[in-house]
């Protein structure tokens, strides 16, 4: 207890994530009581259905159904998982809050955005949504925090801080299958940056790269973990021929049509063609659209596709770009490309999945929406519905808007500090909204969570003075592995300015 109080009067950083940390978890708490024991989607009752029943597939994460199993597994419920989330959340953004203070943004003020971001609906029930998505963008958050203080350290090395990067970005990996995309992206933009580190970026980001390959690839098979079919890669691509074939039917050889006839009438893949969604298209639920045919066919569809790249790679291009507009666009689409949302209405016919299948997990009641306080329920969902509002989605459900925020942040930072290397902040970021612009299945919401909730905490840095920063840095002990040092203040500024400025940290 005596050292709880002497850090707490000694050192306003640590004061600052605390703080952080107590008041959003109290914030994430009133979305988890009014939306108990989660939000979720079809999504959510596949990983139910898959874990309780033996059906385990690498179409989703297998590391978050692990999850899943577990807290079916300890509790029979859901919960235990989504407030395991909301908890990692709240310590994520006090590590990423302190980490962005370490580099000189005001504290006071990346404080009130960690907060504000775990108020706004689409944070809310994010957090607490049975998702690997939710996993996936909670470990964006945490990564934020280590390249912050990997900026703010340099040149020091502290091997803790490149653990920690190696760990976050293999949990990238594992989170969601293309991540290892998003995992060298980064990789790329925080090497060009972050000179005299850049064999280290290299090393975590090739090392992040081969374990997710390697684990889904080789290990889960191995576990009997069954692998996905061929059109989760190529259901996009899929997608993609038949808006070629809407567009310019003409263009299709004899051979080419009778493939397409193979999996599904030539009208089916005219009627169904919508660049938003490629989900129109590749329908397990139609019978107009064979899965075994297209299974194996899959060579051949693939074959056909790159044909169809080298002979309009306008068509191709362009169908692609409007796919991931919930990526590069800040504006919501036509009715056909309207913004998905996490759903919020809870499961009634469980979200159109085979009642058949479902009834055979012993976890099917967890399945439910039963929240603890109505009160937190009626306000959270009258929030939401707020939100929803289609002229106020390009600021509360597009990841776009706050991407191209982030960007804008840390270049004034940057330039104003004279160091380009913060803007390998941004990297997961760029990382994320190019996997998602070039490959990308519909306009769904989650998956620019990440890139929403790191813009917000970076608009800050857009209003930090500009001054250069000291380089102090006070070696740790051997049996300490917290870094002190003092970044933001003028040289000349004394030791009483510099302990006045600490004291705002608490906000």
């Amino acid at each position: 207890m005596t050292r709880l109080r002497s850090l707490w009067r000694e050192r306003p950083l640590w004061r600052l994530g605390a703080v952080t940390a107590a008041v959003t978890q109290a914030v994430l708490l009133f979305w988890w009581l009014g939306f108990y024991p989660g939000t979720l989607s079809f999504d959510s009752v596949a990983y139910v259905w898959q874990v309780s029943t033996g059906n385990w597939t690498t179409q989703h994460s297998t590391v978050y159904n692990a999850l899943v199993w577990l807290s079916l597994r300890a509790t029979g419920q859901l919960a235990l998982l989504t407030l395991a989330q909301t908890v990692a959340l709240a310590a994520g953004l006090a590590y990423a809050v302190v980490g962005l203070r370490r580099i000189g943004a005001p504290g006071r003020w990346v404080f009130v955005a960690a907060v504000a971001v775990v108020c706004v609906p689409m944070v809310g029930t994010f957090a607490v949504y049975v998702s690997k998505d939710a996993a996936f963008a909670l470990t964006m958050v945490w990564l934020l925090g280590t390249v912050a203080r990997i900026v703010a350290v340099r040149p020091a090395i502290h091997y803790g801080l490149w653990w920690a990067l190696l760990a976050e970005l293999v949990l990238l990996g594992l989170f969601r299958q293309n991540g290892f995309v998003v995992i060298a992206i980064t990789g790329v933009v925080l090497a060009l940056v972050l000179t005299g580190q850049r064999l280290r970026v290299l090393v975590c980001a090739g090392a992040a790269v081969a374990v997710g390959l390697a684990a889904n690839l080789l290990l889960f098979p191995a576990l009997g973990v069954r692998p996905a079919g061929p059109e989760l890669v190529w259901g996009p691509a899929y997608s993609d021929i038949a808006v070629a074939y809407a567009q310019r039917p003409a263009e299709f050889t004899p051979s080419e049509l009778a493939l397409l006839r193979t999996v599904a009438p030539l009208s089916y893949w005219r009627s169904t063609a919508n660049c938003y969604n490629s989900d129109s298209t590749v329908r397990y639920s139609d019978p107009s659209f064979s899965i075994d045919a297209a299974r194996a066919h899959a060579g051949e569809l693939a074959a056909l596709w790159t044909r169809l790249v080298k002979r309009m790679p306008d068509e191709i291009a362009s169908t692609r770009l409007c796919r991931g507009s919930i990526g590069w666009n800040p504006f919501p689409g036509p009715a056909q490309g309207r913004t998905v949302k996490i759903p919020i209405a809870g499961v009634r016919s469980y979200f159109d999945f085979p009642l058949s299948r479902l009834d055979a997990s012993p976890y099917k009641g967890a399945i439910r929406l039963d929240p603890i306080s109505p009160t937190a329920h009626q306000l959270g969902v009258w929030l939401r519905k707020v939100s929803d509002t289609r002229q106020f989605e390009w600021l509360a459900w597009r990841g776009a808007t706050w991407s191209y925020l982030a960007y804008l942040s840390l270049i004034l930072f940057a330039r104003r500090r004279r160091d380009l290397a913060v803007l390998g902040l941004g990297a997961v970021i760029l990382a994320n909204q190019l996997n998602v612009t070039l490959n990308n299945p519909s306009q769904l919401a989650r998956y620019m969570v990440g890139p929403l909730i790191l813009g917000v905490l970076l608009l800050p840095l857009a209003f930090a003075r500009p001054r250069p920063p000291i380089m102090t840095v006070t070696a740790p002990k051997a049996a300490d592995h917290d870094v002190d040092f003092m970044i933001g203040a003028k040289e000349e500024v004394g030791r009483e300015e510099v302990a006045a400025e600490g004291s705002e940290d608490t906000g």
